[in-house]
């Protein structure tokens, strides 16, 4: 709390709504709620006083035209990244991943788009996930470098010759 105040102190946002949002959050435990406002309020307190900070910053609000927009997370614009690569390349994507905060967004995603290709494997540890995907490489398939946690590669579209290791019906 105390470095979320002092970013709200940086970039001139209001405190009103979060202190609010604070109340309310932890409406049941009263001296939790005040111990985390005394904290947001000693980090913008801090922001105030100290002079380690040469500058602060104001972030005029974006003007958007009407129109409906969808919010993204990372993960998720990863997961659409990943499938649209895999299709434009003309490849199946694999991932075998072992499922952790906060990757495991990636493999949910991913194991709901089967209809592109996509095949998931979640792994009962890191090492399986990377064996799997070593596994998969080995097997003749092209690979790609893996997102920090979870492992995956691509393997080419199916060929016509059936000595091909990569075949797949």
């Amino acid at each position: 709390m105390f470095a979320l105040g002092l970013l709200s102190w940086m970039y001139h946002r209001p405190t009103e709504g979060t202190e609010r949002w604070l109340t309310s959050k932890f409406a049941r435990k009263p001296d939790i709620a005040a111990a985390n406002i005394a904290a947001y309020r000693a980090g913008f307190n801090f922001g105030e006083t100290t002079e380690d900070f040469a500058v602060s910053y104001e972030v005029a609000p974006a003007t958007f035209p009407a129109g409906t927009y969808r919010n993204i997370s990372g993960n998720l614009a990863l997961s659409y990244g990943l499938i649209a690569a895999a299709q434009q390349a003309y490849l199946p994507l694999y991932l075998g991943s072992y499922p952790i905060t906060p990757a495991s967004d990636i493999l949910h995603e991913l194991s709901r788009h089967k209809n592109f290709g996509v095949r998931t494997f979640q792994a009962e540890d890191e090492i399986a996930g990377i064996g799997a995907a070593l596994g998969a490489a080995f097997g003749g398939s092209s690979r790609s470098p893996p997102p920090p946690v979870p492992v995956w590669r691509s393997s080419p579209r199916p060929s016509a010759s059936p000595s091909r290791s990569n075949c797949r019906s």
